[in-house]
């Protein structure tokens, strides 16, 4: 699933579903953790924003 974010910077939920094949409920958990250990974050507003992989140089 990171690799589907890192090929699609800026896809929603809807998009990463349809590309790695994964449930909707299974890629939002991914996602909370994924942000959790700040690998992934969301960027724009609710309506047109999707999620990026955090560069390195910015990771805690």
């Amino acid at each position: 699933m990171l690799q589907s974010i890192q090929h699609h910077p800026g896809a929603r939920i809807p998009q990463i579903v349809e590309v790695t094949g994964i449930s909707t409920r299974t890629v939002e958990r991914h996602i909370k953790t994924l942000k959790s250990v700040d690998l992934i974050h969301f960027e724009g507003s609710k309506k047109t924003g999707g999620y990026h992989i955090v560069p390195k140089n910015t990771m805690r």
